[in-house]
């Protein structure tokens, strides 16, 4: 949440720079992952998932040192296994997410993502015992309406197996990112909140190394990739690129977190993913059927419902608090005025 005692001015400010920075970044980001593994180069596309995960992560690690440097970061006061347990799903999600594309289009992958409030609903219910209102689960069955209409195209009955795994990839991403959020706010609590770059450098630290393990135990898509890259060199822009603009959405995603709150995160990035698939199909032609189109509205539409039922519910909660602190307020008054002082009592 904003300060108590900031100006209007700033607090617009601070939010303009985290939609600037959230939407800019990860347009680009979008733009260059389908770059990197949709494009022909040769004959053939850049598969090796791991090793594009590798770079992404040694990126994100050294522009989170870098922004730690330049923005003095205090001292960090997580526990550092804590890291490597949530990095774990991170960099799963991140490996569904990106080894899907070998069997489903970007605007595919991005309508799959946009279910995330889904698998974080039922894991915050499992871990955090969460309750949520019938209201909050319609908002839900309308994003997975929309889902199942994107999904379905009858056109392409006959690619189904290729189809369908690319949406298990998918499915497990969000199942990933599902326990990732709702795990992070349990093994966080209690500790001092983390800078974003200290989030990125620590998490990414641990996603490297993770997958330094998979490629020195399968060598063979690290050997392939560098071939890859020996005949194909202007993949190395595209791939730094790519991992650059992960690495700077991820410090404005946590900036806007820390300024803010996650709803205004989730505002941010709910809109931003519309406009990452418009730019997906303006830039390589995807074509989607009108039932399609159909999904995407009832996808976004279930989306901001539920960042509104998100807001309804959080004022509802602070006017409840401010109500028991004038409770406890005037609770306080009353006894002071009944308990007698030392001096009364001595008369006595």
């Amino acid at each position: 949440m904003p300060k108590k005692n900031e100006s209007m001015s700033a607090t617009i400010i601070k939010l303009l720079i985290c939609i600037t920075g959230i939407y800019t970044f990860y347009l680009f980001y979008g733009i260059c992952q389908e770059r990197v593994t949709k494009t022909v180069r040769n004959g053939e596309t850049f598969r090796f998932t791991f090793v594009l995960l590798f770079i992404q992560c040694l990126v994100n690690f050294m522009i989170g040192v870098i922004g730690s440097f330049i923005l003095k970061s205090p001292k960090n006061t997580t526990k550092i296994y804590k890291y490597g347990i949530f990095s774990t799903t991170y960099l799963a999600a991140m490996f569904c997410s990106n080894y899907a594309l070998n069997f489903v289009d970007y605007p595919t992958q991005v309508i799959g993502k946009a279910c995330k409030p889904i698998p974080v609903m039922i894991m915050n219910m499992v871990i955090n015992k969460n309750v949520y209102t019938w209201k909050k689960w319609v908002a839900i069955l309308v994003i997975v309406a929309g889902i199942a209409l994107f999904f379905y195209n009858p056109n392409k009955i006959g690619s189904k197996k290729t189809d369908m795994t690319g949406v298990v990839f998918l499915c497990l991403s969000l199942g990933f990112d599902g326990f990732t959020g709702p795990f992070q706010k349990k093994v966080l609590s209690g500790d001092s909140k983390p800078s974003p770059s200290q989030m990125i450098i620590f998490m990414n630290i641990f996603a490297s190394l993770y997958c330094g393990i998979v490629l020195a135990v399968y060598p063979s898509q690290l050997f392939q990739a560098i071939e890859f890259i020996k005949t194909n060199p202007d993949v190395i822009q595209d791939i730094l690129l790519f991992s650059v603009c992960s690495a700077l959405g991820q410090h404005f995603i946590f900036a806007s977190i820390n300024w803010f709150n996650a709803l205004a995160c989730s505002m941010i990035t709910t809109t931003r993913k519309f406009f990452t698939l418009l730019f997906s199909v303006l830039f390589y032609g995807h074509s989607l059927l009108d039932s399609q189109w159909a999904g995407v509205i009832l996808v976004f539409t279930g989306l901001i419902c539920d960042v509104v039922i998100e807001k309804s519910s959080r004022d509802k909660k602070e006017i409840d608090e401010k109500k028991d602190d004038d409770i406890n307020a005037t609770t306080k008054t009353e006894t002071k005025t009944l308990t007698p002082t030392k001096k009364e009592t001595k008369k006595n």
